[in-house]
């Protein structure tokens, strides 16, 4: 499989969902910024972390796009 340009998304290996969610999550704390992007990474990362799969060992939801 080809790799992906740099200025791709998919370089990076960035999970898009997860990435949405904790920037939203990080935004409406009502904490000051630096806690804020702390929270972020760290629910970031715990997203990231996540693969679920079923019996049959193929990905099930939520569909991470890479």
């Amino acid at each position: 499989m080809k790799k992906p340009h740099p200025w791709h998304w998919a370089y990076w290996r960035i999970k898009l969902i997860p990435l949405l969610l904790s920037t939203v999550v990080s935004v409406l704390l009502p904490f000051s910024l630096p806690f804020r992007v702390i929270a972020g990474t760290v629910f970031y990362v715990f997203l990231f972390c996540i693969t679920w799969r079923k019996a049959d060992g193929t990905r099930a939801f939520p569909p991470y796009l890479w």
